[in-house]
């Protein structure tokens, strides 16, 4: 996840970017085992 955000971080357009890695906390959760989500803010 570091090396993605990283590059994600290089492009001119990207002010900021947060990531998560996480498991479902429960066996009804519809996501996968292991999960990364990253949210990326735009410039204007």
């Amino acid at each position: 996840m570091q090396t993605r955000n990283r590059i994600i971080m290089s492009l001119p357009e990207v002010a900021s970017l947060w990531g998560k890695a996480r498991r479902a906390s429960t066996a009804t959760d519809p996501a996968p085992t292991e999960t990364f989500e990253t949210v990326i803010d735009l410039k204007p």
